[in-house]
């Protein structure tokens, strides 16, 4: 298989991993707007929406998102060694590699990324907040 074929099976992985989740894009591109428009009064949500888009497309950002479904996937089936499981299936404190692979992600984008992130994870709201209350196989 060749590295587009590659490509196009991964973003449709992670669109159906979103979509499992009940992640819209649309309403996500809201939230970014919702976010930044205060830093940028001209800003748009289609604007927000077609930054999402360009960086569903990124290889790099496909396959953090992937690793990351799939260790969320596991986890939720009890697919995981111990105490790995336990720990990720329990979010603990201790284990930050969910947060590690947004914080890769962040670091592509700079400082802004990283700081909205960080409100982001720390208020849980929307999305965000409705996904870290369930616990569900996908």
């Amino acid at each position: 298989m060749n590295n587009t074929n590659i490509d196009n099976e991964l973003h449709n992985y992670v669109l159906g991993q979103l979509k499992l989740r009940d992640v819209d894009l649309t309403t996500m591109a809201e939230n970014v707007y919702n976010i930044q428009v205060k830093f940028n009064s001209e800003l748009t949500i289609k604007e927000c929406r077609e930054a999402i888009d360009k960086i569903l497309m990124r290889r790099d950002i496909l396959q953090l998102m992937a690793v990351a479904f799939q260790m969320d996937n596991m986890a939720n089936l009890s697919q995981l060694d111990e105490p790995l499981q336990e720990i990720v299936a329990n979010d603990r404190g201790e284990f930050g590699v969910d947060e590690s692979i947004a914080l890769a992600m962040c670091s592509e984008y700079g400082s802004i990324a990283l700081t909205t992130f960080g409100r982001i994870d720390s208020k849980k709201v929307g999305d965000a907040k409705r996904l870290d209350e369930l616990a569900q196989v996908w």
